[in-house]
């Protein structure tokens, strides 16, 4: 059984919107547009080590990851995580046509069975 069958992925992206919200302004949430999928350890395999992490991730507005912040998971598996969603790229995120940052909560399940 390949490692990576035993990784899902779940993501929730928001945004701060500078000033006051109008519905009239047009928000286009930046997607996806390229991904790493994280490699579970080998010493986690060996240590029959599973769980779940949570990371995140602060998004520029070119889509690139900026940093992110580890809220919750195992030490075993949380480097896993971050090293893998360090290289996702993203399209960028526009209010009226302009780039703004965005955040995305980014939860890793690793399961042996």
């Amino acid at each position: 059984m390949s490692a990576s069958s035993l990784i899902a992925i779940t993501e929730r992206r928001s945004i701060h919107v500078p000033g006051s919200y109008d519905r009239t302004e047009h928000l286009q949430l930046g997607k996806l547009v390229s991904h790493v999928d994280p490699v579970y350890p080998d010493v986690a395999l060996a240590r029959e080590i599973d769980g779940t992490v949570r990371v995140r991730a602060f998004i520029g507005r070119s889509g690139q990851v900026l940093s992110m912040r580890l809220l919750s998971g195992p030490a075993a598996l949380a480097p896993a995580a971050i090293d893998a969603i360090r290289q996702w790229r993203y399209s960028p995120t526009l209010l009226n046509g302009q780039a703004i940052e965005s955040q995305a909560d980014i939860t890793v399940f690793f399961r042996l069975h």
